[in-house]
């Protein structure tokens, strides 16, 4: 196929994400929080909200405890989200996971995409990963969802204030940029 100037531009597109890849088997984003953010693009009204985990049985995989979901109310209520009374009355549903593993493994477990957008990772590299689904307890719509990571050491399990620090960094700037990989220190 011929080079025109019509197809410059995405060629030119093209060799900028590919420079946004890794080489030598670094990740890029070795330091600081990686986090993306999805939602449709529109105000999100704010309401009661129940925190629950997205997995209920340990075999499903990730790690949940009831300060992590602590951590994710707290967040919320410092937009403008009230804890639910009951939680099967909430407006809301926000779903929990969290999980360390190997990047890979990570990026295949996240809701919504099968990868971080602009990260490519080692196989090795660990990480924690929080994701968070905030969804309509009406009809089960997504309508906002996010997930930061951090760098971790290989077998070490989330804690509490590991998780705290994901979910600042996730919900800074609520709702975000939608569809972009940014990095928080």
């Amino acid at each position: 196929m011929a080079m025109t100037f019509r197809n410059a531009p995405v060629i030119a597109g093209a060799a900028l994400l590919a420079a946004c890849g890794t080489t030598g088997g670094t990740s890029q984003r070795s330091s600081g929080t990686s986090v993306t953010r999805f939602h449709l693009g529109s105000e999100i009204a704010r309401g009661e909200v129940s925190v629950e985990p997205r997995f209920t049985t340990p075999a499903a995989g990730g790690v949940y405890e009831p300060g992590f979901g602590a951590s994710i109310g707290n967040e919320l209520a410092t937009l403008g989200f009230k804890p639910a009374a009951t939680p099967a009355t909430s407006e809301f549903i926000a779903t929990v996971d969290v999980a360390t593993n190997t990047m890979l493994a990570l990026q295949a477990r996240a809701p919504g995409s099968p990868a971080i957008a602009g990260v490519v990772a080692r196989p090795t590299a660990v990480a924690t990963q929080l994701a968070v689904q905030l969804k309509r307890r009406s009809d089960g719509s997504i309508i906002w969802e996010g997930r930061a990571q951090s760098p971790a050491r290989t077998g070490a399990v989330a804690s509490s204030s590991d998780v705290q620090k994901l979910a600042r960094a996730l919900f800074k700037d609520f709702p975000g940029e939608s569809g972009r990989t940014i990095s928080v220190r």
